[in-house]
């Protein structure tokens, strides 16, 4: 069988975490999310 057509989970789930692709309607969350961390982000580049 071809890997590449077996059936992949859309979503890991576990106690912590909900891991997906993103989805129509996500796009207001992500945006925030990664505006809420740039300066994290940032600062642990500036550390390496």
């Amino acid at each position: 069988m071809n890997p590449i057509l077996l059936d992949f989970p859309h979503e890991f789930t576990t106690e912590r975490f909900l891991i997906r692709c993103p989805l129509p309607g996500d796009g207001v969350l992500v945006d925030e999310a990664i505006r809420e961390s740039q300066d994290e982000v940032k600062a642990r580049d500036r550390i390496l």
